[in-house]
């Protein structure tokens, strides 16, 4: 029993040594995160990643070739027609790498509409006026 005893103890003693003996310098690896602000066809991506040093940046747009990408820490990016893609962050430091995934919409610009009459002359009705499509 008493063997038994002095095992559990010695066991018990190696956890805790072990278990105290983290690197005082170690890092985490990032916590990669953004939002988006969606103007028409323009997007800007906020990075609120946290413990990151370089970023790689995949805007889901294949058709826009090598501008598809970007290392800049908060990019913006202007899509040529509307739809949807999934854009991803991979947020690197020494210590690893986090990558974030999010779906963004783009709907494109609203309709402004517009229009114009040749004539500003008060008419009797019933009158016929012609008008001119404006609208963006």
């Amino acid at each position: 029993m008493k063997r038994i005893k002095n095992i559990i103890q010695i066991s018990f003693a190696v956890c805790l040594f072990f278990a105290s003996c983290k690197k005082e310098n170690s890092k985490p690896g990032p916590d990669a995160f953004y939002t988006v602000s969606i103007d028409g066809f323009n997007v800007s991506f906020i990075n609120q990643t946290v413990g990151a040093v370089s970023y790689n940046w995949d805007f889901g747009d294949q058709g826009a070739g090598a501008d598809n990408f970007s290392i800049e820490t908060t990019p913006t990016h202007t899509y040529d027609s509307t739809g949807t893609y999934y854009v991803q962050l991979i947020a690197q430091n020494g210590c690893g790498l986090d990558t974030f995934l999010l779906e963004v919409v783009i709907e494109g610009d609203a309709p402004i509409a517009a229009f114009s009459s040749g004539d500003t002359t008060l008419f009797c009705a019933p009158a016929i006026v012609h008008f001119t499509d404006a609208s963006v």
